[in-house]
């Protein structure tokens, strides 16, 4: 539904516009390898060390 029907409220530039969802998967792609997660969003193994929980239970992240 976000890609196909336009905004319906929201700021005045926005509204009309739909969304595209070529940007907007390229977009969270980027922000997942700049918060070191893979393209899940589950933090990387090289993260969990950087932040002190390698040794947490997987379920647990």
């Amino acid at each position: 539904r976000y890609f196909d029907e336009p905004c319906r409220r929201g700021a005045i530039d926005v509204v009309g516009r739909k969304i595209d969802k070529e940007k907007f998967i390229r977009m969270v792609d980027e922000l997942y390898e700049h918060k070191g997660l893979d393209k899940d969003g589950v933090p990387k193994p090289e993260t969990l060390k950087a932040l002190g929980l390698e040794n947490e239970p997987s379920n647990l992240i």
